[in-house]
């Protein structure tokens, strides 16, 4: 009976050897970081923060990987890969999707096993994304409107320590008697609602004080704050996500985006700064 159950196990522990010896050898695509490619001027700065590589070969998704990545791969042979880039929305690593309002990158690659083949993905806007909602590079003017509860005006930056791509927008509240800020977009109208469609707003920034962002509606008689930029000590790109605050406030006849800040709500005490630079509303 024991030199059964011994050849038994034996028998068990062979056929399990040979299944894990039979474990398939996969390809390998490495993706450093995927770029933005402007073709149009009106497109305005090609800067982004692409977070994750939504992975597809031959039309299937195979996986979603935070950059920089190695993506196995279990084939062999020519295929065609195409790689979108996802974001982090409001800057949330919890929020993250593939955004919309990107083209996907496609090449064809001979995947051979045990092997790496490296690409760089550089996506577009896709041709029907909408830009002249609302845009602001400071290039010649700042068509940002400053609100009454204000004690300084968004003013331009030129500084060479500070600035991003040209000339920006700034506000530094100096003294005891600067002590908040607010400015907005002109009023907005001609926009998507209800869920109808994807919007959101592109912006570069930085600062060392947290700001409010939201909206007023029906010529600013009614607001709400949707969420709060951190401080950030390096320009930080961000993709806002209007798509929900129109949705709620789909009824009002319009819009203005705005940012605040007070020094009256918060235990900062020294120079509130916050910079600010290619903002775009985008959508469908």
């Amino acid at each position: 009976m024991f030199k059964y159950l011994l050849t038994l196990s034996s028998i068990i522990l062979f056929l399990y050897s040979c299944k894990e010896k039979d474990v398939e050898i996969p390809s390998y695509i490495f993706i450093n970081d995927i770029d933005l490619q402007i073709t149009d001027v009106n497109q305005g700065s090609s800067r982004s923060s692409i977070s994750d590589a939504y992975v597809f070969v031959n039309e299937k998704l195979v996986g979603i990987y935070d950059l920089p990545a190695t993506v196995p791969i279990l084939t062999e042979g020519k295929v065609t890969i195409k790689v979108g880039g996802g974001i982090k929305q409001n800057g949330v690593y919890t929020s993250r999707l593939e955004y919309p309002f990107y083209t996907r990158y496609e090449t064809e690659v001979d995947l051979v096993r045990g092997e790496f083949d490296t690409i760089h993905p550089i996506l577009q806007y896709t041709s029907a994304t909408k830009f002249s909602t609302f845009f602001e590079d400071f290039t010649n003017s700042i068509t940002f409107e400053n609100g009454k509860n204000t004690d300084d005006s968004l003013a331009f930056i030129t500084d060479p320590t500070i600035i991003l791509e040209g000339p920006c927008g700034g506000i530094k509240l100096e003294g005891d008697n600067k002590r908040r800020f607010e400015f907005y977009t002109p009023t907005i109208s001609n926009i998507p609602r209800n869920n109808s469609s994807p919007v959101y707003m592109e912006l570069d920034f930085k600062g060392n004080i947290f700001v409010n962002f939201g909206a007023y509606f029906n010529d600013k008689i009614e607001n709400e704050i949707s969420f709060v930029l951190p401080p950030k000590d390096e320009w930080t790109k961000i993709y806002i996500n209007l798509t929900d605050i129109l949705g709620v406030h789909g009824s009002a006849k319009n819009y203005n985006f705005l940012f605040g800040y007070s020094k009256y709500t918060t235990s900062f005490t020294g120079t509130a700064e916050f910079y600010i630079d290619n903002v775009k509303i985008i959508h469908y």
